[in-house]
């Protein structure tokens, strides 16, 4: 007995959403006349594009930006979290610079920017169709969304979620001003949670944080990127470096209590005369601030202070375990001197001078006038937890 099996056919369906009537039926009329490619759907804002999405099956989402209800930002954060496989065109003001490839295959974040010929239009939605069909496409990503969020110059606070962990990204004026996920803190946090999978995301009205990025974003954004061609497995924690050390082991309480005491106890009146900026003591291993005394104004102090961090636990990885005494740094204006806490490696004072008045001997002899107090301060916090 012979049996035929008859397979039917499924249009892919294409749907555009943009809140000018006259710009969304220009695109569709034109769309239109490729209605044996593909079927095309609309929507005038998000919101009506999700109850669509929900409804039927999307294989490409073309959207504006600046809509009501719902605008495409909101959109796109929704597409990351229920529609992550739907590939996204976005209608953006801003040409796309040369890291829009390298952002793009971490995602299929696509731009086109306007003004734009419906030619060039058409054939993005055919070559994106068939690489789906091809099967080489996923969803819009996280870094895509960063992207656009920088050319766009919007000011926004990310909230991510994935496998129970959830962390914030700050966003002014399209530029990352501040990560925070656990105790992990500026950049240190956005590339945590930049590496993290199946993502969900609210956008919403950012909040008062201090600036602890200063990098432009697509600084951040690219070496994210890189970090994530080159590593795509999850990425190694700090408490997986080898390094032998004993916790800091603080609650949120804790940590609240110490960042208000250690001002205090870091105030050394010889200091300042020594050239000394400021004073920090560091969480190496979770890039952490644990608190710092500033001596004067210094804006980029703690941010200092956190990337010079992640340089000193990188030191003591490739020393292998030898005990560093101390890394001092002479820059062209200042110097930086690192000096792990007594025997504990995990956590280490870090000193910024200026170069012209700097006196380090004076600046050594003070930390080790410190490092008593800090270190009892360090043992009543955690056993007031």
């Amino acid at each position: 007995m012979i049996r035929l099996h008859f397979w039917k056919f499924v249009m892919k369906t294409v749907l555009v959403v943009d809140d000018d009537t006259v710009i969304l039926k220009t695109i569709v009329a034109y769309l239109s006349s490729f209605s044996e490619d593909f079927e095309v759907a609309t929507a005038e804002d998000g919101q009506q594009a999700l109850a669509i999405l929900e409804s039927q099956p999307i294989d490409l989402l073309l959207t504006d930006l600046d809509m009501p209800v719902m605008d495409g930002f909101e959109l796109l954060a929704h597409m990351v979290r229920r529609f992550a496989t739907i590939p996204c065109i976005v209608m953006s003001a801003y040409e796309v610079p040369e890291m829009g490839d390298r952002v793009g295959r971490q995602g299929a974040l696509c731009y086109l920017e306007k003004p734009f010929d419906l030619q060039s239009l058409v054939d993005t939605v055919l070559q994106t169709l068939g690489q789906i069909s091809k099967g080489h496409l996923a969803g819009v990503s996280l870094l895509g969304l960063l992207q656009l969020l920088n050319f766009e110059k919007k000011t926004c606070m990310l909230t991510v979620r994935s496998a129970g962990r959830t962390g914030r990204i700050h966003i002014m004026d399209g530029d990352l001003i501040n990560g925070d996920f656990h105790r992990l803190q500026g950049e240190s946090a956005v590339f945590e949670i930049l590496s993290w999978a199946d993502c969900e995301i609210d956008i919403s009205v950012p909040h008062y944080v201090e600036r602890l990025i200063f990098r432009p974003m697509h600084g951040v954004v690219l070496d994210a990127a890189r970090d994530l061609d080159e590593h795509p497995a999850p990425k190694r924690r700090a408490s997986d470096s080898g390094i032998a050390t004993v916790p800091v082991a603080l609650g949120d309480d804790g940590l609240d209590r110490l960042r208000l005491q250690l001002p205090r106890v870091l105030e050394r009146p010889l200091m300042p005369g020594a050239g000394a900026v400021g004073v920090a003591v560091v969480d190496v291993q979770q890039a952490e601030l644990l608190g710092y005394r500033c001596f004067q104004y210094w804006p980029d102090f703690s941010e200092r202070a956190m990337v010079a961090a992640t340089a000193f636990r990188r030191r003591m990885e490739l020393d292998d375990g030898e005990q560093v005494e101390e890394v001092l740094t002479r820059l062209e204006a200042l110097v930086e001197l690192w000096r792990p806490l007594g025997r504990d490696r995990r956590t280490a004072f870090y000193v910024l001078m200026t170069r012209q008045q700097a006196d380090v001997d004076v600046v050594r002899h003070e930390l080790d006038a410190l490092e008593s107090p800090v270190q009892a301060l360090l043992r009543s916090s955690q056993a007031a937890e």
